[in-house]
């Protein structure tokens, strides 16, 4: 690897994921799962999925930290960086590919640093919401099983970015932060305030009757979203919300995008 690959795996270690691998005899992913899922060949059982409110705020953290030297080199050169993050070092148009992502989301006249709610946008939206906004589309489109979606809206007292010893920014929810809610560790602060403690007993009811009987359950009757589009908004006081996520605007993008990102065999 070169000294390059490990500067950016440094700063964002995103390199390493699923790939399809149809020339193997026995290929472990033949096609791509949007393939798989609507021509039916995936096992159908209960499907839980979603996203916090602020997925990008984990990269952001990350690039803050240790005195903002990730924040440094995306200044420097946001697309090499960049091109990374989304999965394309190796598409044929990934440099092109990459700026048309950019400047959907950040402009071109302020300093990057200086656009943190832009940046949140477009990494929660190319790395997570997209993603999981297609696979619950798919999954109502072409199982016969429930499909539940949530959107994480619980800022706790303790988060990835107070983690990472970024303490100056306000990064919402970021990517993670609920597993201080599920599991405990003893570098780790207790959790003491009562928001905090509601919403960890509701997850981890929602989550432990999910994994026994396929039937997530707690203070709050979850609608899945399989005949009318629900989500259930995950905080000290949760709700089911009848209609789309509060992304679901931005996502026509990625729809309409869908054929010019996808790579041959990437995920």
């Amino acid at each position: 690897m070169s000294r390059k690959s490990y500067e950016v795996l440094d700063l964002f270690p995103l390199a390493f994921v699923p790939r399809i691998d149809i020339e193997r005899k026995s290929p472990f992913l033949p096609k791509h799962p949007e393939h798989l899922i609507s021509e039916g060949s995936f096992n159908p059982v209960p499907f839980i999925t979603g996203a916090t409110r602020n997925e990008g705020g984990f990269f952001i953290a990350c690039l803050l930290s240790r005195g903002g030297q990730g924040m440094s080199h995306l200044r420097r050169d946001p697309v090499k960086y960049l091109r990374y993050v989304f999965l394309k070092e190796f598409a044929e148009n990934g440099e092109e590919i990459t700026k048309s992502i950019m400047q959907r989301y950040l402009s071109a006249d302020v300093d990057i640093s200086e656009q943190i709610s832009a940046l949140d946008q477009m990494m929660s939206d190319a790395t997570i919401f997209s993603c999981t906004d297609k696979a619950v589309s798919l999954h109502r489109q072409f199982t016969s099983q429930p499909v539940y979606y949530y959107h994480y809206n619980h800022e706790g007292q303790f988060t990835i970015p107070i983690l990472l010893g970024v303490h100056n920014k306000d990064l919402g929810v970021c990517h993670a932060d609920e597993l201080f809610l599920l599991f405990r560790h003893h570098l780790l602060p207790r959790i003491e305030t009562p928001d905090d403690v509601a919403v960890s007993k509701l997850l981890i009811d929602l989550w432990t009757s999910f994994a026994t009987t396929g039937n997530p359950r707690s203070c709050v009757d979850w609608m899945p979203t399989n005949e009318e589009m629900a989500y259930l908004k995950i905080d000290a006081k949760p709700e089911i919300i009848r209609g789309d996520l509060p992304y679901r605007e931005r996502m026509r993008f990625w729809d309409d995008s869908t054929s010019t990102f996808a790579g041959r065999d990437e995920l």
